[in-house]
């Protein structure tokens, strides 16, 4: 179930359903030793949980307030390796990368180039692309200069603020 929390300013965000993140998480094979990216963190659940396999986490939310929030909570639990930032989706944070793993905490109906170029060669990055239907979570994978990308499995989650399609007139 997707939970909803009032962000400033009255607008809804919500947070992934975990057991879309668990499956992401499990096909981009986090490690110890990793540096990731959390696109759209809203409270930090998934950059917390994300924190407890990974090296090092940095994570950005388009809200400023959430991501204050989100650091707030995340100190609470004592996670260290956390790095909480304002930052719209589309641009991720390249002052931490490169990363071996991004994952979008959320969907995206635009393909995040500017993201893949902040992929470590062979890097993964997960998320759920609303770009087709059926909506599907992907792995893409940075190799030799080039991104490849495979299907996990069917997932409906809320798009990212920021990685909307532009509304565009279609024939």
């Amino acid at each position: 179930m997707d939970l909803d929390i009032s962000a400033a300013g009255g607008s809804k965000r919500f947070l992934i359903k975990p057991v879309v993140l668990a499956r992401m998480l499990q096909a981009a094979e986090v490690k110890a030793s990793d540096n990731v990216l959390v696109v759209g963190c809203a409270t930090g659940y998934s950059a917390v949980v994300i924190a407890r396999i990974a090296g090092k986490v940095t994570a950005t939310d388009g809200d400023p307030d959430l991501a204050a929030r989100a650091a707030a909570c995340a100190a609470k639990l004592d996670c260290s390796n956390a790095d909480f930032r304002a930052g719209m989706a589309a641009d991720g944070y390249a002052a931490n990368g490169p990363y071996n793993v991004i994952v979008l905490a959320g969907a995206t109906e635009v393909i995040p180039t500017g993201l893949y170029q902040q992929l470590a060669p062979g890097g993964r990055l997960v998320g759920v692309f609303a770009t087709s239907q059926p909506p599907r979570a992907m792995i893409v994978t940075h190799s030799h200069d080039d991104f490849g990308d495979r299907a996990l499995f069917d997932a409906v989650v809320p798009v990212l603020p920021g990685l909307e399609r532009v509304p565009a007139f279609v024939f």
